[in-house]
């Protein structure tokens, strides 16, 4: 059975390049693919799909989610055969992902595998794999939230209420993983040390997962997922504003205990919800709605 790797952090934080780059050993497993830029993310089987298809114990709700996941660039990348998971069915969530990417680290002969993902799944990750690495990285917040706004931007989104969104979710996944700090099965680390001292850094990391520094790990081998290459630059991001608000905001938010952020977090949960209609989750909330339709919602 292999053992996972966790990268973990605030979405445009540097995961997927770090992701990629623990890729690079050929001892670990990863379901990647140029289009797109390298590792695919699967945050949906954490986060949003158990709250579209339920209860996997329940066989209606099973079915229904194993027919979307299996249509899945993810899913499809890995050749496994989706008859796999039927019997015995996986219990939850969590379960069927390790089952799926324990069967794909086998298949390539690799004693690991790696997937990124935020920090909203780390407790339920840490109890379900417990022989499990968890690399945690941290990235200065005004470029952090640069990244983050540009994308907005790309997207026509208001910019000045992205802006305070994206610090409170950077503060409040920062003082997650600072929360962390210390565990055996824990590396917290930043992007400036991956950017400014990258061989030092993947030589920290193989030493904390237990595997022999491989120099095709310093090579990178897909397209860097940035923010800023179409028409965006960097310098029209912010306005004079929103560096006087970022400038007077950082210092007062990096204060605040995880106390503050997961309070507030639980009110916006409990009152906003969650958007299926964003996007990049319409597809899911047609299968929400088909599953109404069926009489299994």
């Amino acid at each position: 059975m292999a053992s996972p790797i966790f990268v973990i952090g605030k979405y445009r934080s540097g995961t997927k390049w770090l992701s990629n780059t623990i890729a690079g050993h050929p001892d670990v497993a990863c379901i990647a693919h140029d289009d797109h830029f390298g590792i695919l993310e699967v945050s949906d089987v954490f986060e949003r799909l158990p709250k579209i298809f339920g209860d996997l114990s329940v066989a209606e709700n099973f079915i229904g989610f194993i027919e979307y996941f299996a249509s899945t660039d993810f899913f499809r990348l890995t050749g496994l055969d989706k008859q796999l998971f039927f019997n015995p069915r996986p219990k939850d969530y969590i379960s069927f992902f390790k089952q799926m990417m324990d069967l794909y680290a086998e298949n390539e002969g690799t004693q690991y595998w790696v997937q990124k993902a935020d920090t909203f799944p780390v407790e339920q990750l840490m109890t379900q794999h417990l022989n499990a690495k968890f690399i945690m990285i941290i990235r200065d917040p005004k470029d952090n939230i640069r990244s983050a706004i540009a994308l907005a931007m790309a997207e026509s989104q208001r910019r000045n209420r992205r802006i305070l969104n994206e610090l409170f979710m950077y503060y409040l996944e920062k003082k997650r993983i600072v929360s962390y700090r210390g565990k055996p099965n824990v590396l917290v680390m930043s992007f400036e040390d991956m950017k400014g001292k990258k061989r030092e850094t993947v030589e920290r990391i193989c030493e904390f997962i237990g595997i022999k520094f491989d120099e095709e790990m310093m090579t990178d081998r897909f397209k860097r997922n940035t923010s800023f290459g179409g028409a965006i630059q960097k310098g029209e991001v912010f306005s004079a504003i929103d560096e006087f608000l970022i400038s007077v905001l950082i210092p007062i938010l990096n204060i605040l205990p995880r106390q503050f952020y997961e309070f507030l977090y639980k009110i916006k949960t409990r009152f906003l919800g969650h958007s299926f209609l964003r996007p990049e989750n319409r597809v899911l909330h047609s299968f929400k709605m088909r599953k109404i339709e069926l009489g299994l919602d």
